[in-house]
């Protein structure tokens, strides 16, 4: 176990990601030789202690955490692994016709079964360290390349993937259907969500239906980057959300949500120098949405925006910061907004 301020040692690269669990909460940072993943364990470690940390040799691509107990898998450049330990890392989550698995590309849990992505193929886990390929993609797609981006389903019975120039296709358990879409942009995210809509972000607009309908879209005026479902509501991440903020989608109507952020006014940039022309927004609620690579996670509680320099959380109501790589706890501790449940 370890404190703040000696994760705060430890990460000098860019933060790329995370991991919402049950008892803990995961960050994943770059470094020189490996990728160092970060846990904050506040609600079974006692203060000062509640951080821990371990490298993984090689580079973890994306991670999920399966709802069934303490675990999560991240693919290295070489194989899929499964943490269900710190030290298990990075022992291979398994194979696919006696084939290691490599570069995972995306993952989720669906219904009770875990699935990946790796290259233009779904994998499925099958139990006793073995995956079966769900997508057939010389079957069905004659073996075009670079397709999957995204899945995402309701059960075993309903699994949807999309990818290049508006392809989606649906999975009903035994056989796939192509749909059409009115898009031909690419499906970075897919959300199925509880209230039985499905929703593709298609970069500047946000396509809903299921299955065979999907007759409405809604423009987001700029490009989105990732999309969440989160008590009740989608969330949208912009591609530059330093500078534009964070939206919800509420009532079929997209609606900024009050966290900190940048502003551009072009006309008042001085001596060709842009920061001349940032205006913080939202400057009360003492919490900015992080510059640089961002993305977002969510769970049941909480909803998470990593980016390359900090961390912060949303509980629905209140925004906090968990880590700031050029902040100390006990600033973040200062202005009320450091994240520990135990004192809230």
């Amino acid at each position: 176990m370890a404190s703040y301020e000696t994760i705060l040692s430890q990460v000098k690269e860019n933060i790329i990601g995370g991991v919402l669990a049950k008892d803990a909460i995961y960050i994943i940072a770059e470094d020189r030789n490996y990728n160092l993943v970060v846990g904050y364990i506040p609600n079974i470690r006692e203060k000062g202690n509640e951080w821990i940390s371990f490298g993984a040799n090689d580079s973890l691509k994306a991670t999920t955490f399966s709802q069934g107990g303490f675990s999560f898998i991240g693919a290295s450049d070489e194989e899929v692994c499964q943490i269900t330990d710190i030290s298990d890392f990075p022992n291979s989550f398994g194979e696919y016709e006696n084939e290691k698995l490599y570069l995972l590309t995306h993952s989720s849990v669906i219904g009770d079964k875990l699935y990946f992505s790796q290259g233009d193929s779904i994998f499925k886990f099958v139990g006793n360290q073995k995956w079966t390929n769900i997508f057939d993609n010389e079957k069905e797609r004659k073996g075009k390349n670079g397709f999957i981006y995204s899945f995402d389903g309701f059960s075993d019975n309903e699994i949807y993937i999309g990818g290049d120039k508006g392809e989606i296709w649906l999975f009903n358990g035994n056989t796939w259907q192509e749909l059409e879409i009115p898009t031909n942009q690419w499906i970075p995210n897919i959300v199925c969500a509880p209230n039985g809509n499905v929703y593709l972000n298609a970069r500047g607009k946000i396509i809903i239906g299921r299955k065979d309908n999907w007759e409405k879209s809604i423009n987001t005026g700029e490009a989105i980057e990732k999309i969440v479902w989160f008590q009740g509501k989608l969330y949208l991440l912009p591609q530059f959300a330093s500078s534009t903020g964070l939206f919800v989608l509420e009532n079929d109507e997209i609606k900024p949500v009050e966290v900190g952020h940048f502003s551009i006014n072009v006309d008042d940039i001085k001596d060709d120098d842009i920061r001349t022309a940032m205006k913080l927004e939202n400057t009360e609620v003492k919490v900015h949405i992080p510059a640089g690579n961002t993305d977002m996670f969510a769970s049941e509680d909480l909803l998470m925006i990593t980016g390359d320099d900090r961390v912060i959380l949303f509980d629905g109501t209140r925004w906090f910061n968990l880590f700031d790589k050029n902040k100390t706890e006990e600033e973040l501790r200062e202005n009320g907004t450091f994240y520990d449940p135990r004192e809230l």
